[in-house]
């Protein structure tokens, strides 16, 4: 009881703190969002929305497979038609790109017009899919790609696939709010903790009987709700931008709480650390934005992970920030998260809390 009351003074000390510069705060909080969002809002209006017809004569497992992986990059806008309406489309420019997905599935033919701007952006998602399913790629004329299965799969699935409406700008909301928790929990709890150490009020606290445990659970908690008010205020802003309620109002908001609450603790954790190691304030600086700056550029904030090189996917892979834009992306723009997709995020970012919270309270003692 005594190291949850004493980490509960320490919460309400930093609130009361956070509440003396709320006006600074706030508006900072929001105009730093806004500007991202009005800025680069409409950088994938052409990238992100890119129409694209499919013809599945198919019908079966793999093609069922790999159209709605496609749809899942959040990359495309897929529409079904017949093959004459396909064509046509294509030549009269309102479609970037055509499937077609034969009887039998065996092979797959992606038509695009050489000339079209869209078709740079239509292609590597394309490829994607096929490093995803295993397939070969050859080039047979420069507007006719073809892919062939090395695996094929005759179960039979009959289903219709309809198009993907994507708002570029909800797109962006997701990773916008990852970035904010992410810096929001590195700049407060590590600014305060080394600001603290400078002043000596970090050795007179622990004077006191105040417990190491009890000062990290404060910080945590503090950096948790202050974190949590910034996610909300990009909520609010993003509400007329974009559509971002898929999955309905309130389980939107209460999935992106969550993620975003499991990210800023693996965040706060790692700002424990740093501030442990680091003398000043400035240097402190430099060496957060180093390493959260990248991790977000990684995260698929700005454009799907599956149109980057393969090395930088391999980093992607590994960094906590993706799981939580993908969460977050799926809810807001899917309006769907599937069970074995939330496992993975939400495990993923459990052990990334975990990590950083349980090694700064060991490495504490040795360095306050």
């Amino acid at each position: 009881m005594s190291t949850i009351k004493d980490a509960l003074s320490i919460y309400k000390r930093d609130m009361l703190i956070f509440k003396s510069r709320l006006k600074a705060n706030l508006i900072r909080s929001i105009i730093f969002p806004l500007v991202i969002l009005l800025f680069f809002g409409n950088l994938g209006q052409t990238a992100y929305q890119v129409p694209i017809g499919v013809v599945n004569l198919a019908n079966n497992k793999m093609a069922f497979d790999l159209i709605s992986y496609l749809q899942s990059q959040n990359t495309l806008k897929l529409q079904t038609m017949s093959e004459a309406l396909g064509f046509s489309a294509l030549s009269n420019g309102t479609i970037a790109a055509l499937i077609v997905i034969p009887p039998g599935g065996n092979s797959i033919y992606i038509y695009y017009s050489p000339t079209s701007s869209n078709a740079q952006y239509v292609l590597p998602a394309i490829e994607s899919a096929a490093s995803k399913f295993e397939l070969n790629i050859e080039t047979r004329e420069p507007t006719q790609l073809l892919y062939l299965p090395q695996k094929s799969n005759s179960n039979i699935f009959v289903g219709a696939i309809s198009g993907l409406e994507i708002n570029y700008l909800t797109f962006l909301i997701a990773g916008v709010i990852a970035m904010v928790a992410a810096f929001s929990s590195m700049m407060n709890i590590g600014f305060t903790i080394i600001s603290e150490r400078q002043l000596g009020n970090l050795k007179a606290l622990f004077l006191t009987p105040l417990s190491s445990l009890s000062y990290i659970l404060g910080k945590l908690l503090s950096s948790l709700t202050q974190g949590l008010i910034y996610v909300s205020l990009v909520i609010i802003i993003g509400i007329p931008l974009g559509e971002m309620f898929a999955m309905g109002f309130i389980p939107t908001v209460l999935l992106t709480l969550f993620l975003s609450s499991l990210l800023l603790l693996g965040f706060s954790g790692l700002a424990i650390l740093l501030a442990l190691r680091t003398p000043r304030v400035d240097i402190y600086g430099i060496i957060a934005n180093t390493i959260v700056l990248p991790l977000w550029f990684l995260s698929g904030a700005f454009f799907p992970t599956s149109l980057m090189p393969q090395w930088m996917q391999s980093i992607s892979a590994v960094d906590p920030l993706t799981y939580a834009v993908n969460g977050i992306r799926s809810v807001m723009i899917a309006g769907t998260y599937p069970i074995s997709q939330a496992l993975i995020d939400v495990s993923i970012l459990v052990l990334f809390a975990a990590f950083t919270i349980l090694l700064a309270k060991k490495l504490f003692k040795l360095n306050v």
